[in-house]
């Protein structure tokens, strides 16, 4: 009912029966419908989605659910930052990555791609004991497209994929938890279950695709592209582990977007798709930018509350890409949880 509008229900309900009820369920800290114009003031609850508009313009209180059947309990702790009922908790309390032996290399392994810089430091984004992580570095140029971000995700996707095991640690069938199956995802299932990547902008996912299929040529190009979307395509979908790619470092495309960048709704739903592992790209120019608009400054709170405060442990990680055959270096912070 949150993706639902206002117009479009009035389909359903003028059929209805004189003696119908109805129930509404929906989450409205997720996006809701896209309107091809601002509303007017005052009557923005009746031209978005029939949950808002049942919930604010006639003032029913919703009845929130108490159990959330997709992350653990560390991402679910996040989620609540962004105004969910603080009784809300994971089924799935201790869901982990669960990393087939002997784990990942700690020196370069002789099938690393030629195109990726290569540091064992990746692994250590991936560590399962860590669901939350955040990377902060610092780059003041970066545009839409970002080629070290672009790399990162190639770099991560690349130790991931042959060390997944199928079954997540930690989760809970019935009252029991699974054990992992000793065996790994294929290509199609690695992509459609494992791994997603969630990005802002078009561009970006371009960028990151592009690399994904340089990196894993036999990958079925359409099934790499599902994987890597925005953030309004990847509501509904989940994934054992989400990468999310800001890219963003110039000040001025910050300040002239940033409206959309911070938007609580939009980092609330990248944050949910993440079963077991969250792993968020950040500039520092993003992290340290405070919006003039009031309304704005509010709702970037839910962003830097994860890269700042959620996500502890501060570790200087050096990073870095190729860019013509040249190592370009990223140093930055390592933030987890």
């Amino acid at each position: 009912a949150s993706q639902l509008g206002v117009a479009e229900t009035t389909l359903i309900v003028s059929k209805a029966a004189s003696n119908a009820a109805f129930i509404l369920a929906g989450d409205d800290k997720q996006l809701p419908p896209i309107q091809p114009a601002t509303p007017p003031e005052g009557l923005e609850h009746v031209v978005g989605s029939v949950y808002n508009y049942v919930r604010h313009h006639h003032n029913v209180d919703p009845l929130p659910l108490q159990v959330n059947y997709r992350s653990c309990q560390t991402l679910v702790d996040f989620t609540k930052c962004a105004g969910y009922d603080p009784k809300l908790h994971s089924f799935h309390e201790n869901l982990r990555l669960a990393v087939l032996p002997p784990g990942f290399p700690s020196e370069r392994p002789d099938t690393w791609p030629a195109e990726l810089y290569w540091t064992p430091a990746w692994a250590q984004m991936l560590d399962p004991g860590h669901p939350a992580v955040c990377f902060i570095y610092d780059d003041d140029v970066a545009g839409q497209a970002n080629s070290f971000e672009a790399d990162a995700v190639a770099a991560l996707s690349w130790l991931l994929y042959g060390r997944l095991d199928r079954q997540l640690a930690g989760e809970r069938q019935g009252t029991m938890e699974a054990v992992p199956s000793g065996h790994t995802h294929d290509a199609k299932h690695f992509w459609e279950h494992a791994v997603g990547v969630v990005t802002p902008h078009r561009a970006q996912m371009s960028k990151i695709v592009s690399r994904l299929h340089t990196i894993f040529p036999i990958h079925n190009p359409t099934v790499i592209w599902n994987a890597v979307d925005t953030v309004e395509r990847f509501q509904g979908q989940q994934r054992d582990i989400i990468i999310a790619s800001f890219g963003l470092g110039d000040a001025e495309l910050i300040r002239s977007e940033d409206e959309f960048l911070y938007s609580l709704n939009r980092f609330n739903v990248m944050a949910s798709r993440a079963r077991a592992k969250l792993i968020v790209l950040l500039t520092r120019s993003l992290v340290d930018h405070l919006a003039d608009d009031g309304q704005v400054l509010e709702e970037s709170r839910l962003l830097k509350n994860y890269a700042e405060s959620f996500c502890q442990s501060p570790t200087p990680l050096l990073l870095g890409f190729l860019e013509n055959g040249v190592e370009i270096l990223r140093p930055g912070t390592l933030r987890t949880r």
